[in-house]
């Protein structure tokens, strides 16, 4: 089993990684709209 800190540890990475993740999605889709469009 993991302990509380441990557990909170676990949880301030996922944080961070969905913050991460969210900065990086609107790029991402970005870069989509901008490729179907060149394809045009």
């Amino acid at each position: 089993m993991f302990s509380c800190l441990e557990n909170y540890q676990i949880f301030q990475g996922l944080d961070e990684l969905f913050i991460i993740l969210g900065q990086l999605w609107p790029v991402n889709n970005n870069v989509q709209r901008t490729l179907m469009a060149s394809e045009q």
